[in-house]
């Protein structure tokens, strides 16, 4: 099986599906996948990132996403190469898998927030924010949020004032 070109014969791609939905293996497990050689293609995937290699890295986080559909850091890798690309709502949807998959890690919530800052959505990334100041125990995170909660409410307290404001050429 080709499974890097995607060429798999119709009898291969029941017998995934099948151990999928009956055992909930991965493919990961199905193919017998090191767990050495996943944390190699990581690292791949995270140099690709750091060096600004988007696709390289997509390509490399959409792998191991498909293969190993338990593991939270692959699928923020995939949002993270998102966000950076600036596809802020795919970048959400792949934290928000994450956030499910990490049970008490919050950095998916962190990042979809600033996601939703960057399309506009105030009140949602306040929303996002807000989650992690009243849940997490993560103390720098919770000071990250904060200043983040801090910084856009006092935007928006500045905007307010500055559209209330008269000049005096107004007032005339």
């Amino acid at each position: 099986m080709d499974i890097m070109k995607g060429n798999i014969t119709e009898q291969e791609a029941e017998l995934i599906m099948s151990a999928t939905m009956e055992h909930g293996a991965t493919l990961r497990e199905i193919h017998g996948i090191p767990d050495d050689t996943m944390e190699n293609i990581y690292a791949h995937a995270y140099q690709y990132y750091k060096e600004g290699r988007l696709d390289e890295a997509e390509s490399f986080f959409n792998f191991l996403c498909m293969y190993d559909l338990k593991n939270p850091d692959y699928f923020i890798g995939l949002g993270a190469v998102n966000q950076l690309k600036k596809n802020y709502h795919k970048a959400c949807d792949f934290y928000a898998l994450a956030y499910v998959m990490a049970e008490d890690n919050f950095n998916p919530v962190f990042y979809s927030g600033q996601c939703q800052l960057l399309m506009g959505n105030v009140v949602k990334a306040l929303q996002c924010f807000d989650i992690i100041c009243q849940r997490c125990t993560d103390q720098s995170l919770v000071n990250k949020a904060k200043i983040y909660m801090d910084t856009i409410r006092q935007n928006r307290s500045e905007t307010v004032a500055d559209e209330n404001a008269e000049t005096p050429d107004e007032a005339v």
